[in-house]
Order: structure tokens, then C-alpha cells, then sequence
């Protein structure tokens, strides 16, 4: 049997969560908080009984990244401690910032009872889970910072040389400024258009000011 503390500072909550798992017959509530100092103190006392923790976010006053912040200082302190994060909020940014923190998976409030079974389930087993309708966002959103910049495959000479044209500067001008050849400027400006997949000066000068390059 799989044992379980749940921490929600909603009592309708906890009790629901509680009747569900306890009638499922593969789960045991050992112990229900509302309040992160209660959550440590109860995890003082019983945190090698536990094998899950379900987490809210929300602990009163306290905001979700102060108890993202707590499940970093959870896994400190209990070792082994899996916690599963049942939560309102459901935004990609939440999200990947709990697991990021030591959460092992995060389920919303808004889930099927047997995401959060199946989730308990695989978070036992020390298998990391994610309500599966959060996946593709997440997926989206790492996509996303780990994408290449915009000028990645601009080398510093070539960036010097869009700053001067987002600055209104000829050319002749740039090529003055930088002690160069007009033909290495034009040639350098050639690269940019080239690099940048743009065909006009005016849509050059235009991506460089939309990165604030002027």
C-alpha cells in the first residue's frame, strides 16, 4: 500500500483527495497539513513513513514560487522524499519550474481521478510524471528556450556592422567608422541579408530595431 501526506490549505480538498485515494484500496493518507509550517513539522515526524507528498502550491498567503522555492528545501532535507504537485495552476512556466525544483510530477486540480492515481502510481515506482495533458506545452516551452538566437550565426564583426545600420549610417559611413573598405562593408551587409533570410535593407534594419540594435 502506498502511503501519502497531502498538503493543501483547502479543507474541501483535502478531505476529497483523502475519501478517493483511501477508497481506492492502493492507498493510505497517513496525514493531511495546510500550512508549510505544519508540513514540516509533520514531515519531522513522519517523513520515512511517507512515500508520497502531494503538494499544493498555494499555501495561503504564501505564492506558487515560494513553494516551488520549499520543494528545492524538501528534497534537502528529507532524502528520498517524492513529491507530486497538485495544483490549480497549470501554465508551462509552473510547471517546468516545479519539476525543475525536485518535484518527481505534477498533476492539476483539474485532472481525472486516475491522472492522480496513475501519476501516485509511477511517482512510487521513481518514475517522474506529468498530467499528460500538460506535456505538449512544457515540451513547447523548452522548445522554446533552448532555441538558437535570432543573430546566433552573426559573428561580431557583422553585428557591429547591422548596429551602424540601424543607426542610420551609410555604407560609406560604416565603412569610415570601422577603418574598412566600402566592398568589406557591402560585403559584410551581404552575409547579414543572406544569414537573416531578409531581402531588403528596410527589413534588415527593421529585425535589427525589433532587437533593439539602434
Amino acid at each position: 500500500m502506498i502511503q501519502l501526506m497531502i498538503c493543501d490549505d483547502h479543507e474541501l480538498i483535502r478531505t476529497a483527495v483523502t475519501r478517493l485515494l483511501d477508497g481506492d484500496g492502493r492507498f493510505k493518507v497517513l496525514a493531511q497539513v495546510s500550512s508549510r509550517a505544519e508540513l514540516f513539522k509533520a514531515l519531522d515526524a513522519q517523513s520515512k513513513d511517507i512515500d508520497v507528498l502531494i503538494l499544493d502550491l498555494n499555501l495561503g498567503t504564501q505564492g506558487a514560487s515560494d513553494s516551488i522555492g520549499d520543494i528545492g528545501e524538501l528534497c534537502k532535507r528529507y532524502i528520498g522524499l517524492r513529491i507530486l504537485v497538485l495544483s490549480g495552476h497549470d501554465d508551462p512556466e509552473t510547471v517546468r519550474a516545479a519539476m525543475t525544483a525536485g518535484a518527481f510530477g505534477f498533476v492539476t486540480k483539474g485532472s481525472p481521478f486516475d491522472v492522480l492515481t496513475q501519476a501516485v502510481r509511477h511517482i512510487h515506482m521513481g518514475e517522474h510524471y506529468l498530467d499528460p495533458r500538460k506535456v505538449l506545452a512544457v515540451v513547447n516551452l523548452d522548445s522554446a528556450l533552448h532555441a538558437p538566437a535570432w543573430d546566433a550565426t552573426l559573428t561580431q564583426r557583422e553585428h557591429e556592422v547591422m548596429r551602424q545600420l540601424c543607426k542610420g549610417q551609410r555604407v560609406s559611413d560604416i565603412a569610415r567608422t570601422l577603418n574598412l573598405s566600402i566592398k568589406t562593408i557591402s560585403t559584410h551587409k551581404v552575409r547579414l541579408m543572406d544569414k537573416l533570410d531578409v531581402t531588403s535593407n528596410a527589413d534588415l534594419i527593421k529585425l535589427g530595431l525589433r532587437h533593439s540594435m539602434g
